[in-house]
């Protein structure tokens, strides 16, 4: 989850800061809000698990397009989208 500064609601800014490489991959993507949401959280779930909380970390966009990868699959939940994508980076 998203959290703006001082523990207050986040903005869009803040937001769309900490998921950057999954929107940027997503552009020409076909998805519902639903399936975003749950890509959104996996993909946050993943990057802390693995320690990256480097925006810049090229990683990020690894872990992203793993992510999408198990959702055009059809996998729409977060918990299972999070145990795929970082079963496939033990592999």
């Amino acid at each position: 989850m998203v959290t703006g500064s001082a523990g207050a609601a986040p903005t869009l800014q803040d937001w769309q800061s900490r998921v950057v490489p999954l929107y940027r991959l997503l552009q020409n993507c076909a998805f519902e809000p639903a399936a975003v949401d749950a890509m959104s959280a996996a993909f946050e779930d993943v990057c802390r698990t693995l320690g990256l909380a480097e925006l810049s970390d090229p990683l990020r966009d690894m872990v992203a397009k793993k992510v999408i990868e198990f959702a055009q699959r059809g996998e729409r939940d977060p918990g299972r989208l999070k145990e795929l994508t970082l079963a496939a980076f033990k592999d």
